[in-house]
């Protein structure tokens, strides 16, 4: 019963998760106006495909953040936090290899569980 009540006070608001998805898209737009500089200084298709899909791994990664601390602001400090499950390293450090996101989700998992 006390679980029950303790994940639904980490659960997101839906202001949160509306913000989070505005950051969200934010950075794709800022992904696309990266995509067409690269274009206009002879970048190829292999560049922009990169910038691409970083942002699209790294998106459920954030919001699965924003889900298991409780609120945007919250897990975007613990991003920036080292973290002992993880070597110390900050979670935000490891997002740029599916490796480290798929690190990150379990600290995330493990949180949400009570292990950590």
């Amino acid at each position: 019963m006390a679980q029950s009540k303790k994940l639904r006070e980490k659960a997101p608001k839906v202001e949160d998760l509306a913000s989070l998805r505005g950051k969200i898209e934010e950075a794709r737009q800022v992904a696309t106006a990266l995509l067409k500089e690269i274009t206009a200084y002879g970048g190829g298709a292999a560049e922009r495909m990169a910038i691409t899909n970083e942002v699209d791994e790294t998106a459920p990664v954030l919001e699965r953040a924003v889900e298991v601390i409780g609120d945007r602001e919250s897990a975007y400090r613990w991003l920036g936090t080292p973290v002992r499950a993880i070597g110390y390293a900050t979670p935000m450090s490891l997002l740029a290899t599916a490796q480290g996101r798929s690190d990150v989700l379990a600290v995330l998992d493990r949180l949400e569980h009570g292990d950590l």
